[in-house]
C-alpha cells in the first residue's frame, strides 16, 4: 500500500457492527470512522458497551455482527499472526496502567522494544528511555511501578504504547482517579503526542472536562437504544443535539476555545 492510498485509508473504521456477549446485544448496527490525527472520545453511562467496544477495536474479542478495521487491517487477525504488526499499528494504555510490577520503568516500555522492534542492547534503552522523557518521566527510568503515583504510572503505560510510535493509540479512562491538576496535564500530553506524530487516539471517559479539552469528536452510546445516538463536535453535541439523553449527559458542560499546543 502506498503513502497516498495510506492517508486515505481511515485509521479506525467499524462498518455495521453490533458488540455484545451471548446473545445480549450491547451496541447494535455501529458504523464509525476515525481518520488520521483525529481524536475521538468514546462516552455514555456505564453499561453502554464502551469497553466492550474498546475490545474488539484491539482484537481482544470478535463482533457479533460487522467488521472493524485499523488502517485498512482486521485488528483479530493481526493477533492471531502472532501479533507481528499489531504493535506497529497500535497502542494500549489500559485504566490501570497495566505495568508489570516487577519491571522497572524502563523495562515497561523495553518490553514491546524487544519483542517487535529487532533492536538490541543499548539501543532498545536510549529508544526507551527518550519514550519515557516524551511523557515527562526522564529520571524516573529504574523507579518501580510501586514506587510512583498514579499519575506518573499512566504516563509510564502511555510511553509503553508509544514505544513502537503506533498510528493509532486507544486510551481507557486516562484521566480517571487523578486530581484536576494532574488530569490537564495528562491531556496536554495526549494533544502533544497528537501534534508530534500525527497519531489518531481513540479514548473512553466519563471525565467531561477532558473530553472538553481535548476530543475533536464525541461518540455517544446509548443504554437504552443500544446504539450510537450520535457522533459529533462536542460544540455541535452541547448546541444542538436532537436526543435527549445526549443532552442531559452534557448538561452544563462548556466548549472550551481551542488553543495552539505547545511542544
Amino acid at each position: 500500500m502506498t503513502d497516498a492510498v495510506q492517508q486515505l485509508v481511515p485509521a479506525v473504521f467499524a462498518e455495521n457492527l453490533s458488540v455484545g456477549h451471548g446473545g445480549d446485544v450491547l451496541i447494535n448496527g455501529l458504523t464509525l470512522s476515525v481518520g488520521a490525527g483525529e481524536i475521538l472520545a468514546i462516552v455514555g453511562r456505564s453499561g453502554c458497551g464502551k469497553s466492550s467496544l474498546m475490545r474488539i477495536f484491539i482484537g481482544l474479542e470478535r463482533p457479533m455482527a460487522g467488521a472493524v478495521h485499523l488502517c485498512g487491517m482486521d485488528p483479530a487477525e493481526l493477533l492471531l499472526a502472532g501479533g507481528v504488526r499489531a504493535p506497529s499499528t497500535y497502542g494500549v494504555m489500559f485504566q490501570d496502567g497495566a505495568l508489570w510490577t516487577s519491571m522497572t520503568l524502563l523495562e515497561n516500555v523495553s518490553l514491546p522494544l524487544l519483542n517487535y522492534s529487532g533492536l538490541r542492547g543499548d539501543d532498545i534503552r536510549d529508544l526507551a528511555a527518550f519514550k519515557l522523557a516524551l511523557v515527562g518521566l526522564a529520571g524516573s527510568e529504574d523507579a518501580y511501578p510501586h514506587e510512583i503515583s498514579g499519575g506518573m504510572a499512566k504516563r509510564a503505560a502511555i510511553a509503553r504504547a508509544m514505544a513502537l510510535d503506533p498510528a493509532i493509540l486507544f486510551l481507557d479512562e486516562p484521566s480517571a482517579g487523578l486530581d484536576p491538576h494532574t488530569s490537564r496535564q495528562l491531556d496536554e500530553l495526549i494533544l502533544q503526542i497528537r501534534a508530534c506524530y500525527g497519531t489518531a487516539i481513540v479514548f473512553v471517559s466519563h471525565e467531561l472536562r477532558s473530553i472538553a479539552h481535548i476530543a475533536d469528536r464525541v461518540a455517544f452510546l446509548d443504554m437504552e437504544t443500544k446504539s450510537m445516538l450520535q457522533v459529533a463536535t462536542l460544540e455541535e453535541i452541547v448546541t444542538d443535539s436532537p436526543h435527549e439523553a445526549v443532552r442531559e449527559f452534557f448538561a452544563g458542560v462548556q466548549v472550551p476555545r481551542r488553543e495552539g499546543v505547545e511542544i
